[in-house]
C-alpha cells in the first residue's frame, strides 16, 4: 500500500499542479484576452444610448422656434384686416338707408340717370361722412342673425342690369372701395345695353352683390302660380346655376306686387326683397319682403345727397 502510493504521488502531484496552471490560465485569459466582439459590446449598446439621447433634444429645439415666429404674424394681420373698428359695430340699427340708382351714365334721355360725376361726389361724400356700404345679405344678417355692422351703414343697389353698372359704377365703387347689389333681369343678360355674364362676374369677383328682378321686365302683381313661380323661382335658380352663387334679394319690377306675389317670393327662398315706390329708409318692422328705398335720379349731387342723409340721422 505504502509502495503503490508512493508509485502514484508523483502522478497525483502532476495532476493537482495541471489543474492549478489550467486554473491561472483561465482566469488570466478571461480578464485580458476576451475576445473583441464581447469587449466592444458593452461600448457599443453605450454609444447608441447616447445617440439616441440627442435625437429627441433635437427635435424639442426646432418646435419652439417655428411657434414664435408663426403665431405672431396671423394675429395681427387678422385682428388688424377684419376688425378695424369694433366698438360702434355692436350698436343693433333698427333704419338703414337703401339707395336705389339706376344707371349711371351721361345719357340725358332718361331722368333716372345719374351722370358719372355725381356718383363719384356721392361716394366720397359717404367716406368723409363715415359712411360704410354693404350688402343686402349683410343687412338682413344683422337684423336676423345679429351680425355686426359699422356705424353708418348703407346699401346701394342697382335695377334692371345695365351695361352702364359695369363701365361706370364698377370703376367708381371698387376704387372708393364701396360694395352694390345689382338686381338683374335674366332674359336681358348679354342683350344690346345690358350686362353680359362675364361682365356680372367680373363684378361678382370685385366684392359685388347680385340680386333677381325677375326673368323679364313683366310685373307680377296679376300672374297665375305657375307664371309667378317662372318668374321668381326660376328666375333664382337660373342666376345662382349661372355664376354660382346664392342669390337672396329679389326687386319686384316697377315696384308692383300684391300679397300672392310677397307670398312667392318667401316661398323661393329670398331672404329680402326691396320696393321702388316707397320712399323712406328700410326698417325690419316694414317687413323683409317689402323693404323700402330712396329713388336716386339725375341732378342729384353733393348737396343733395347731403340733404337727403342728414335727414336719416347720417
Amino acid at each position: 500500500m505504502g509502495n503503490k502510493f508512493k508509485r502514484l504521488a508523483p502522478t497525483i502531484v502532476g495532476i493537482a499542479l495541471a489543474i492549478i496552471v489550467l486554473a491561472f490560465v483561465i482566469v488570466y485569459i478571461s480578464q485580458w484576452a476576451l475576445p473583441s466582439w464581447l469587449k466592444s459590446s458593452p461600448k457599443q449598446s453605450a454609444s447608441e444610448e447616447h445617440t439616441a439621447t440627442p435625437k429627441p433634444s433635437a427635435l424639442p429645439t426646432k418646435k419652439p422656434t417655428t411657434k414664435p415666429t408663426a403665431a405672431p404674424t396671423p394675429k395681427t394681420t387678422s385682428q388688424d384686416a377684419k376688425d378695424p373698428s369694433p366698438s360702434p359695430s355692436r350698436e343693433r340699427r333698427e333704419t338703414i338707408p337703401i339707395l336705389m340708382y339706376f344707371s349711371v351714365s351721361d345719357e340725358q334721355e332718361n331722368t333716372a340717370y345719374l351722370s358719372p360725376q355725381h356718383f363719384i361726389e356721392h361716394l366720397e361724400y359717404f367716406a368723409e361722412r363715415g359712411i360704410t356700404t354693404i350688402s343686402m345679405r349683410e343687412l338682413y344678417d344683422h337684423w336676423e342673425n345679429d351680425h355686426p355692422l359699422p356705424a353708418k351703414p348703407l346699401v346701394l343697389t342697382f335695377n334692371d342690369g345695365f351695361s352702364s353698372a359695369y363701365t361706370d359704377a364698377l370703376p367708381a365703387l371698387t376704387e372708393k372701395g364701396c360694395t352694390a347689389t345689382f338686381y338683374l333681369t335674366v332674359e336681358a343678360l348679354d342683350k344690346p345695353g345690358y350686362l353680359t355674364t362675364d361682365m356680372v362676374r367680373e363684378m361678382i369677383r370685385a366684392g359685388m352683390e347680385i340680386g333677381s328682378r325677375g326673368m323679364t321686365n313683366t310685373t307680377l302683381e296679376n300672374l297665375s302660380q305657375k307664371l309667378l313661380t317662372y318668374h321668381i323661382k326660376d328666375s333664382k335658380e337660373e342666376l345662382e346655376q349661372l355664376f354660382g352663387c346664392p342669390v337672396t334679394t329679389f326687386c319686384y319690377p316697377g315696384g308692383r306686387l300684391n300679397d300672392a306675389t310677397v307670398a312667392e317670393v318667401g316661398r323661393a327662398g329670398y331672404s329680402t326683397a326691396v320696393l321702388t315706390f316707397r320712399p323712406e329708409a328700410a326698417t325690419p318692422d316694414q317687413g323683409l319682403h317689402t323693404l323700402g328705398r330712396i329713388r336716386i335720379e339725375r341732378g342729384c349731387g353733393r348737396k343733395e345727397i347731403s340733404k337727403i342723409l342728414t335727414g336719416l340721422g347720417y
